[in-house]
């Protein structure tokens, strides 16, 4: 693997998914949602807390209901039979593997157990389809069963993600700021726009890119015969500030996000200094750097933005409620 920078030919490269955001699905099977055992199945005992399948999940998409979230034809995902833990008081409640439970599935749909985490199984996707996904124990009981479906990708991308608030701003046009650590993701969609996942085996994870002073950054994905390339110039200043509200729902109601523009493009990593309010109504200042957030509160308010001599004025709007059913 290589880093394309200045104007170099692209290579392949993997893109990070970050922790930070909501990556993950909780779905629940026929068992937990009906409370008997399917007809056909023999179950077994189900236990006295909440158990339920757990899956890799594209960044910003939807929660999953009744199904495990859709994987792009040619790619891969992980599953999980899980039981909830006691809630930490701090991170709020963990899962744990349900002992002796094993995923299985049918036909083209190839399931390979991890060997670094129980219960953990890979899913290999070639064939597109609907397929059922099933937790048993070692006799073939059953503990629950779901649903996952393969669909062709019609359209991939690279595009930046945050820490913190997962894909950001619009998918392509991006410039980047001198000396900037630079996140990507790749994103895969159906014909009919929904997101897929879209990981595969030969992808290796990068940490992030660090922005050369001048040039670009070139940064090129595949899955199966589609290819994007993201290309990123260096931008030299900001003649205007966008905000956006986050696609991650972990803190699509909580956060406010801000960045720089040049020549109407958007631009990762530009300067912003922030003339804002405490809680209790006093002055404050700070620095903004990258793609960052501020917090929203239960009023709106109105900042000023400022970088290289120039000011502009954002409006903060009141924390919200969109992912309360999340």
């Amino acid at each position: 693997m290589k880093r394309v920078v200045a104007g170099a030919s692209a290579a392949w490269v993997g893109f990070v998914i970050l922790a930070c955001t909501d990556t993950n699905a909780e779905v629940e099977g026929d068992l937990a949602t009906s409370g008997r055992c399917p007809d056909g199945e023999s179950c077994a005992p189900r236990g006295s807390g909440r158990r339920y399948f757990i899956a890799a999940k594209p960044l910003a998409a939807e929660a999953s209901v009744g199904e495990l979230p859709p994987i792009a034809t040619g790619a891969e995902s992980w599953v999980q039979f899980v039981e909830e833990a006691v809630d930490d008081g701090w991170f709020g409640s963990d899962h744990l593997a349900v002992p002796g439970a094993r995923i299985e599935s049918e036909g083209a749909l190839r399931v390979t157990e991890s060997p670094s985490t129980a219960g953990r199984a890979t899913l290999t996707a070639t064939t597109p389809g609907t397929f059922v996904v099933r937790a048993v124990d070692e006799r073939g009981n059953l503990h629950d069963r779901t649903r996952v479906r393969v669909v062709d990708a019609a359209e991939l991308v690279v595009r930046p993600t945050s820490f913190f608030v997962g894909p950001v701003g619009p998918a392509g046009g991006w410039r980047v700021w001198p000396g900037t650590t630079v996140f990507l993701i790749k994103e895969a969609r159906s014909a009919t726009g929904e997101l897929l996942v879209s990981e595969t085996s030969t992808e290796e994870i990068e940490f992030g890119i660090e922005a050369p002073e001048t040039g670009a950054i070139e940064e090129q994905a595949t899955l199966g015969e589609l290819v994007a390339t993201a290309r990123l110039p260096i931008a030299t200043e900001i003649d205007s500030v966008v905000g956006y509200v986050p696609l991650s729902c972990s803190h699509r109601d909580e956060l406010f996000c801000l960045y720089g523009v040049q020549d109407g493009a958007p631009v990762l990593g530009a300067p912003l200094t922030v003339d804002d309010v405490d809680e209790e109504g006093d002055p404050t200042r700070y620095e903004l750097t990258g793609i960052d957030c501020v917090g929203r509160r239960s009023e709106p308010r109105t900042v000023t933005l400022s970088s290289g001599g120039s000011r502009w004025t954002q409006a903060i709007p009141p924390i919200g409620d969109s992912c309360s059913e999340d």
